[in-house]
């Protein structure tokens, strides 16, 4: 039996690595990062920086070890891991860029190269402390009473917001500063804001107390208790409200508009008198207040030709109005209105000239019956001693005799003849009664143009 141990102990001593392969107890580590210039440190050892293209490998014993992966401007990442004998494993680290801030409980991750200070954040209503939600930079961190360790130099916005109240704060953090931020909390209501002009919906801008809050329809969902004083306006029109706002209440505010336009009446000649639909009258110069509609404005004066125009009035917009009469109408020619008419005067020579009023049968279809058998009589007579004359003769006459019968009567002809004189009758009529409405349309035409440019309109 000794000789048999002699034997393993000689052969340990040459050949450690058969022996005690079963034992050893190193391992073998490699580390991978995302960006380049990572410095890492095992166990509080720096072995050197590693890069996505050059990660670091290493020998190790087996056991635990705690790596740290820093670089400046980054956060820092830290792994604890244990290795096991003969194991190879792989780690990797994704550095990012810090948040706004961050809030560190262990203390143990922080960013090489960025400075902080420490805010503590505590709110009460009532004098009580509550679990207000904390945001910082619009993004939640805590509920309060909470400190924030690790927190950017620099400025931040904090909001604090419980049930219905909210509250904002900006800070400004330096180095190391340890700053603590009460909050009291006012007792708040809110107030449900609608507009609308003739019962449709309008987006009015609103002002709370002097300050602009947003457009309509909207809620202000914190709003201290008391009395505020609300502006709403709409175009060119503005209202202004009081509301008393109570504790955990929402106070409803719905205001419909009423808009008016003012119109300035103005004119170079005094003593225009103006008169509007609705019964609305004066003189010129004045100031007129309408609602939206539209409204048949009329000015007149003793010895000059009165004038009157519609005009629209939306409500919003305010008007100026220059009024100039005169005692005679433009010069306006039926040629001159135009295409919108039948603008060519008739006469009754116009309608003379129709085809259908010359005169039918006349002094040739008299004679054409007269002629006719006088050259047949001829016809006959001349037959025995002139054959050619008598025969042409005979067949002429009764050619003409027939070509007369074929006509209409004569008594139809005559009949017609008289009636010439009262178709030319009606027709002179319809003459005149269409010169008679060109000469209205004319007159039309010199009051649109008269009222054209004796009322101007002009939007203020």
């Amino acid at each position: 039996m000794k000789k048999v141990i002699s034997v393993l102990i000689v052969i340990g001593l040459l050949f450690p690595n058969i022996v005690f392969a079963q034992t050893s107890s190193k391992a073998y580590l490699t580390i991978k990062v995302n960006v380049s210039g990572v410095t890492i440190t095992i166990n509080s050892k720096s072995y050197g920086e590693a890069s996505p293209d050059e990660p670091i490998l290493e020998e190790f014993k087996s056991g635990n070890y705690k790596i740290t992966a820093s670089k400046y401007g980054y956060k820092t990442d830290i792994k604890n891991i244990i290795l096991q004998p003969d194991e190879s494993r792989q780690i990797s680290f994704e550095l990012a860029l810090p948040d706004k801030f961050e809030i560190d409980k262990d203390k143990d991750k922080g960013i090489i190269g960025v400075e902080y200070g420490s805010l503590t954040i505590v709110v009460r209503k009532g004098g009580k402390l509550v679990p207000a939600k904390i945001y910082v930079n619009d993004t939640f961190a805590d509920n309060a009473p909470t400190t924030i360790n690790k927190l950017f130099v620099g400025k931040h916005d904090i909001k604090v917001s419980y049930k219905q109240d909210e509250k904002y704060r900006t800070i400004n953090i330096d180095k190391n500063d340890k700053k603590t931020l009460d909050i009291e909390l006012l007792n708040f209501g809110s107030l449900s804001i609608s507009t609308t002009v003739d019962g449709e919906s309008v987006k009015a801008k609103i002002f709370l107390d002097g300050e602009y809050v947003n457009a309509s329809p909207h809620v202000i969902k914190t709003i201290s208790e008391g009395q505020h004083k609300v502006r709403l306006t709409y175009q060119n029109y503005s209202e202004t409200k009081f509301v008393k706002i109570y504790p955990d209440t929402e106070k409803k505010l719905s205001v419909d508009f009423n808009p008016k336009s003012e119109i300035n009446l103005t004119s170079s000649i005094s003593g225009i008198k103006y008169n509007v639909d609705y019964g609305k009258q004066g003189l010129v110069p004045d100031n007129v207040k309408l609602k939206p509609n539209s409204y048949n404005f009329k000015f007149s004066k003793d010895g000059l030709i009165s004038a009157e125009k519609e005009i629209k009035i939306d409500g919003f917009n305010n008007y100026r109005i220059i009024v100039t009469l005169d005692n005679n109408l433009p010069n306006v020619t039926a040629n001159m209105i135009g295409e919108r008419y039948r603008n060519e005067k008739k006469t009754i020579n116009d309608f003379a000239r129709r085809p259908e009023f010359k005169k039918k049968g006349g002094l040739g279809h008299y004679y054409q019956l007269f002629i006719s058998p006088v050259m047949i009589a001829i016809g006959v007579w001349a037959m025995e001693d002139i054959p050619g004359m008598g025969v042409s003769f005979t067949l002429g006459g009764s050619y003409f005799l027939y070509a007369a019968i074929k006509k209409k009567p004569i008594k139809e002809n005559i009949a017609y003849n008289k009636k010439i004189p009262n178709f030319v009758k009606a027709e002179n009529q319809e003459a005149k009664s269409h010169n008679e409405n060109i000469d209205r349309l004319i007159e039309d035409e010199q009051h649109y143009q008269y009222n054209k440019n004796a009322i101007k309109v002009y939007e203020k």
